[in-house]
C-alpha cells in the first residue's frame, strides 16, 4: 500500500513511463481522476503525464532530502537502489541541486547508471518550462553525452531545445546548449543552412530575443549568408524599435563590412521615422557606423545623425562625447 508522497511518486515513475511532469496550481479532486491511478492521489497520473500540487512539490522534495541525507549517514555505500531513486527524484523536483547531480555522475561513472537513462530523466525534467533554465542541468546533459558521443541523436537534441526554448522564450542556457551542438555539423554545409534557415524563422516571430540572435551570430561565423543583411534590414523596418535587431544589425557590419548603402537605408528610417524609438536607434547606429569606418571627416552625415539623436530625452551622453571628438576635426578642415 503507497502510504507517503515519496512512495507515491516513486512508483508512478517505476510503473508508468512518464514522459511529462506538470506542476498544477492546486490538488485535484479525486473525482475527477481514472479510478486505476486514483491510489496516487494527491497526484495526477494520467497517459504517461505526472501531475504534481505546487504545494506538494516543496513537502516531497523536503522529506526526499531527508532521506537522501539519512541514507548516506546510515550507508555509506551508494551503489544501492533506493540511492538511485532518492537522488532521481531530487533532481526531478529540483535539477539545480549538485550534490544529487554529483551523486548520479558518480553512478553513471561506475556503470550502476546507464547515459540513456540519465538523458531520458534530463528530457522529462526538461518538461517543465522553469527547468529549462536550469544551467547545471544543461552542463550534466553536455557531460553525458561527452562521455559518449556516440550515443548524440542530433535531431533529438535540437528538438530538446526547441521546445525549451518555446516553454520559456529568451532561454539563454537552451540557445547555449544549441550553439554546442553546433561543434557536430561544423563541416556540414547542408545541415548548417537548415539550421541557418530555421534559427531565421525563429527570430521573425521573436525579435527581441537577444539569446536566439546571439546563436545566429555564432551560426554565421561558420557558414555565412550573402542574403542576411538584406533580410534583417527586412526585419528592422517590420519590427520598428526593436534594439536586439539593430544589435545584431551592428555585428553584421563587422562581419560583412559596411558601405554607403548603409548609410542610405539609415537616412531611409530618418526621413519618415515610425517611431522615435526606431528614430533613435538608427541614428544611434549610424554613429557607429562613422566611428567604425572613421567617417568623422563627413561632417554634414555625422551631424545629421547627432540632430536627430538630439532631438530625443534619451539621447546618451556620450553623443556630446563624440560631438567633441568632431568639433576638432572640423576647426582642422576649416584650417
Amino acid at each position: 500500500m503507497l502510504i507517503t508522497l515519496y512512495d507515491k511518486v516513486l512508483d508512478a515513475l517505476t510503473h508508468h513511463a512518464i514522459d511529462e511532469l506538470g506542476l498544477l496550481p492546486c490538488p485535484p479532486d479525486v473525482d475527477t481522476l481514472p479510478l486505476d491511478t486514483r491510489c496516487y492521489f494527491p497526484l495526477v497520473v494520467v497517459d504517461g503525464k505526472l501531475g504534481i500540487a505546487f504545494e506538494d512539490v516543496a513537502l516531497l522534495l523536503q522529506d526526499t532530502q531527508k532521506r537522501f541525507v539519512q541514507h548516506r549517514q546510515q550507508q555509506r555505500d551508494s551503489v544501492d537502489p533506493t540511492f538511485e531513486q532518492l537522488t532521481r527524484i531530487i533532481v526531478l523536483l529540483k535539477p539545480e541541486h549538485y550534490t544529487a547531480l554529483n551523486a548520479r555522475k558518480q553512478l553513471v561513472l561506475a556503470g550502476h547508471l546507464s547515459l540513456q537513462e540519465e538523458l531520458k530523466l534530463l528530457e522529462l525534467i526538461f518538461t517543465v518550462p522553469r527547468n529549462t533554465k536550469c544551467s547545471i542541468a544543461w552542463h550534466h546533459r553536455q557531460w553525458l553525452l561527452d562521455q559518449n558521443m556516440a550515443l548524440t541523436n542530433l535531431e533529438l537534441e535540437l528538438q530538446l531545445c526547441q521546445r525549451s526554448i518555446t516553454l520559456y522564450p529568451r532561454n539563454y542556457y537552451a540557445w547555449n546548449h544549441r550553439h554546442w551542438l553546433l561543434t557536430l555539423i561544423m563541416h556540414d554545409s547542408d545541415r548548417l543552412d537548415q539550421e541557418y534557415k530555421a534559427t531565421c524563422r525563429w527570430i521573425e516571430n521573436n525579435v527581441s530575443d537577444h539569446s536566439g540572435l546571439r546563436y545566429l551570430e555564432e551560426l554565421l561565423k561558420v557558414h555565412a549568408v550573402a542574403s542576411h543583411v538584406p533580410w534583417l534590414e527586412a526585419l528592422l523596418v517590420r519590427y520598428p524599435g526593436h534594439e536586439s535587431l539593430w544589435c545584431h544589425r551592428r555585428y553584421c557590419a563587422t562581419l560583412f563590412g559596411s558601405d554607403n548603402n548603409d548609410h542610405r537605408f539609415i537616412q531611409g528610417i530618418l526621413t519618415n521615422p515610425p517611431s522615435e524609438t526606431q528614430r533613435l536607434l538608427a541614428a544611434k547606429f549610424g554613429l557607429w557606423l562613422c566611428h567604425l569606418d572613421a567617417k568623422w571627416e563627413d561632417t554634414s552625415l555625422v551631424d545629421n545623425y547627432l540632430y536627430h539623436a538630439q532631438q530625443l530625452e534619451t539621447t546618451p551622453i556620450y553623443l556630446h562625447h563624440w560631438k567633441r571628438h568632431l568639433g576638432p576635426q572640423k576647426r582642422q578642415k576649416d584650417d
